[in-house]
């Protein structure tokens, strides 16, 4: 994601030489010859998922399956911080999908299975993905009962396709889960 902002020069070359060859798209690809790629084909969102109040991103923490999803400091670099909220409205990072199976437990990930169910995020006014503290005091992300805090309000970034996206949700600015 954060290649969108460098100057790659003129390409209108390179364009009319792949318009004149008639080349498929690379969701053409995806689809047609690498369908098992990890790469979601339909996404609103991909890139850092941020904290408003703590101003710290989702982070996978190089963690592997059915480990808690962490929040750290946001760096720009992508890696760890590369989730993408999908079109069937899960964030996924990898093959990997957030879930939780119960309020106020923590949020793991888990292979993506494409039923929904804990897998599903969507805005919702009764449940929110929350930044909590615990014994420790250090913090993880939970699922809790929204009450308007900033430590459940997140900000998608390059974020994608705003005319699906407007279709979707009766207010576009819902965007900040």
């Amino acid at each position: 994601p954060g290649v969108v902002k460098v100057d790659y020069g003129d390409v209108s070359v390179r364009k009319t030489l792949r318009e004149n060859l008639k080349c498929k798209p690379f969701s053409w690809y995806l689809e047609n010859i690498y369908p098992d790629s990890q790469i979601p084909r339909r996404y609103y969102s991909l890139g850092e998922i941020r904290n408003v109040e703590t101003n710290q991103c989702l982070d996978n923490m190089g963690r592997k399956e059915n480990e808690k999803v962490g929040i750290f400091n946001c760096h720009g670099m992508g890696g760890n911080q590369v989730f993408s909220y999908t079109a069937d409205k899960e964030i996924r990072t990898d093959d990997l999908c957030l879930d939780v199976s119960r309020l106020s437990g923590p949020v793991i990930m888990l292979k993506c299975h494409h039923m929904r169910g804990n897998q599903l995020w969507e805005y919702d006014a009764e449940s929110c993905l929350s930044v909590s503290k615990v014994a420790d005091g250090s913090q993880q992300l939970t699922v809790e009962t929204c009450n308007d805090s900033p430590l459940q309000k997140w900000l998608l970034r390059n974020y994608t396709r705003m005319e699906v996206f407007r279709n979707i949700f009766e207010n576009p600015t819902d965007y900040i889960l």
